[in-house]
């Protein structure tokens, strides 16, 4: 017998509310492979060299953060990248579907038991989703959104999933690549259905061409059923883009590149606004001293977010030395051309080994300057921080950056 499980505070929607505020679905085609609708292969399985970090300088406040980081110069592999369709399909998460068949697709594949859906499942209970898995004697029970306009469209949508919907980074490493596929593909579709409809990602579709049909969020999309509904999987390997998915990533920062605000080789990426905008939110109380050392190398202070996506990339595009505090802002490096040389200030740092995978993956030499928090001023992962002057020199010499 199924008893609901406890989930309050789990979905963004319904904090502080009890599990029967859930919609609980019994999944049903998980024990098959088989996919309900077309999967096609649009870039094959990949293997490609990548580089180990130039220089570590510093003490990490998390030492785990740099295990999993290749010592030497090796390969990265990524699986097959597919476009699925789907058949009766019904947003239910921030990447995720219920299709006709009864089983949930993800921007991974679909979902079927194992392994992979167990860990899924205990995922799913950090809230992050949208949606929240959970395995029960062999049964694989759905929790969503209760499906208060059950509607049935007649209609094609292309749906661009991600995780943490509202964060820049993720849409450069998530939704992107998707969105580039897409772009490529032309699926003929009358509603496109995005995380959340934030400017980056309305600014994205125009720039791709993608911007000629109706935007709807997760959210307001998940009481609709639709005829067919197209999704990318595949393109999200821990922060590392296959060789394909680069040659798109060129390709935008070439067309970009006559955006650029303005002519610079070396950019520094500042988070000072983000400092006064979020002051308890990992603030580099000495950036102002930083900035001004590298700008006396010839660095120019950019700061991305004052500026629309394509002149963001075109900055990029250009660049050859970027040094920059770990954030959204220096991801933005993957349009950076082979052989730039990327410097991450890290203060505590979770995401390491990830940013390390898209720099390596896209041709990078890069390193890490390892800064020191201030005690017990907020949280861990929150917490402001400085970077010594002399490790920054340290770092920039180990990547001949001077």
């Amino acid at each position: 017998m199924f008893t609901v499980p406890e989930t309050r505070q789990l979905l963004p929607d319904l904090q502080g509310t009890q599990s029967d505020a859930f919609e609980w679905i019994c999944l049903t085609g998980a024990e098959s492979g088989d996919a309900h609708g077309e999967r096609r292969v649009i870039d094959p399985a990949w293997r490609l060299p990548a580089r180990a970090p130039t220089v570590i300088v510093g003490t990490p406040v998390l030492p785990d953060c740099l295990q999993g980081l290749p010592k030497q110069d090796g390969v990265a592999t990524g699986p097959a990248v597919y476009l699925q369709q789907i058949e009766n399909a019904r947003p239910v998460g921030y990447e995720a579907v219920l299709g006709g068949d009864g089983a949930l697709y993800t921007t991974r594949g679909k979902v079927t038991a194992g392994a992979a859906a167990e860990g899924l499942a205990k995922r799913t209970l950090a809230g992050h989703h949208g949606y929240v898995l959970i395995q029960d004697d062999g049964r694989q029970m759905l929790g969503v959104r209760p499906n208060l306009r059950p509607e049935r469209l007649a209609q094609t949508a292309l749906f661009l999933g991600a995780l943490e919907p509202d964060n820049f980074g993720s849409f450069l490493l998530r939704v992107l690549p998707q969105m580039l596929v897409q772009s490529e593909e032309r699926v003929a579709c009358d509603v496109i259905i995005v995380p959340a409809r934030t400017p980056w990602i309305l600014e994205a579709l125009a720039l791709l061409g993608l911007d000629d049909c109706p935007v709807l969020s997760v959210k307001e999309s998940a009481g609709f059923c639709f005829n067919r509904l197209c999704m990318v999987q595949n393109t999200y390997q821990v922060g590392a883009f296959g060789p394909d998915m680069r040659a798109r990533l060129d390709r935008l920062a070439q067309s970009c590149a006559a955006f650029a605000p303005v002519a610079a080789k070396r950019l520094y990426i500042s988070r000072a606004l983000q400092s006064v905008a979020r002051p308890s939110y990992r603030n580099l109380l000495n950036e102002r001293e930083i900035e001004t050392r590298l700008r006396a190398q010839g660095f120019a202070i950019f700061t991305p977010e004052t500026w629309q996506l394509k002149r963001q990339i075109g900055m990029f595009a250009a660049a050859e030395d970027v040094v920059g505090p770990s954030g959204s802002g220096t991801l933005l490096s993957a349009f950076a051309a082979e052989g730039a040389r990327v410097l991450e200030l890290e203060s505590y740092s979770l995401n390491v080994v990830q940013h390390a995978r898209l720099y390596a993956t896209t041709g990078k030499h890069y390193g890490f300057a390892f800064g020191a928090t201030e005690p017990e001023t907020s949280a861990p992962d929150r917490r402001a921080w400085r970077l010594d002057p002399e490790i920054l020199d340290q770092a920039m010499a180990g990547l001949k950056m001077h």
